[in-house]
């Protein structure tokens, strides 16, 4: 066959096609993005586009995607909104009676609210401001545990009220009792728990994107087939989410007493003055 625009004879039909499609035709001088249509004369080309010749046709507006509006999101936006769909996951998971039956002619939703669950300080950078050498020790020591020592020492520590957000009085109740920065606000055991540890993962995560490069490859390692155990679900999921809730039941006898309140204003009005 032989090509229109160079007059090259191509010996099969896949071959001219191939010529043609991937641009090995040596005369070509233009090619519209839009329809792909190539053009020996530039200046037909520029009619081509200038007068939007393709996209006017009927033919390829049935092609043509519409504009598409993109919403972009801060990494805190998209770190909050993963937590979020998170612990929704988590009720869903644990009570599917709440999804909607699409069979039932009702007006159902799932209006799960998530309140502010951590205190502001309770981030990757005030971690190190606060405590220099607690996630060092966490990854280094620890890499086959980390959520667990990360919370021990921080939300389940009754020595560091200002992380003492989450009050559970009882294993065998389904509510939680959560500070939201003000004061403690009833919310779902679970959810609160798989918040906790989404929480920690993302800490630890930004701690290893911005120094892991200090620590050898046997600890990295390490730490991503944990983490990797943890996105698997599972047994270890279900043993970590166990462990908090002990941790938690534990520090919340000490939660409220008088030594307690003195030393989380101490906390407050410290690093608040900094």
């Amino acid at each position: 066959m032989e090509c229109l625009i160079c007059h090259k004879i191509c010996k099969s039909k896949m071959g001219y096609l191939y010529h043609l499609k991937d641009g090995l035709c040596v005369n070509i001088g233009k090619k519209c993005q839009f329809c792909g249509k190539c053009f020996r004369d530039k200046r037909n080309y520029q009619y081509h586009i200038d007068h939007q010749v393709c996209r006017k046709s009927k033919k390829l507006k049935l092609k043509l995607k519409p504009n598409i509006e993109i919403n972009y999101m801060t990494p805190t936006e998209l770190r909050d909104e993963n937590i979020r769909l998170k612990a929704e996951n988590a009720i869903l998971r644990d009570h599917p009676q709440m999804v909607n039956n699409n069979n039932n002619n009702n007006n159902n939703t799932i209006n799960i609210v998530v309140p502010p669950t951590f205190l502001k300080y309770d981030t990757c950078q005030d971690l190190i401001r606060m405590l220099p050498n607690l996630l060092h020790d966490t990854l280094s020591k620890h890499p086959n545990d980390c959520i667990t020592y990360l919370i021990g020492r921080t939300n389940a520590n009754p020595e560091l009220p200002i992380f003492n957000s989450i009050k559970i009085t009882n294993k065998k109740d389904p509510y939680a009792f959560v500070s939201n920065g003000d004061k403690y606000v009833n919310t779902t055991k679970k959810t609160t728990i798989v918040q906790l540890i989404e929480n920690k993962r993302h800490i630890l995560q930004e701690y290893v994107d911005q120094h892991g490069d200090k620590y050898g490859e046997k600890i990295l390692v390490r730490y991503q087939r944990y983490v990797d155990e943890l996105d698997d679900g599972g047994d270890v999921e279900k043993e970590l989410e166990t462990e908090v809730m002990c941790m938690l039941l534990n520090v919340s006898d000490v939660i409220g007493s008088d030594k307690w309140s003195r030393q989380l204003l101490d906390d407050l009005s410290k690093w608040t003055s900094n």
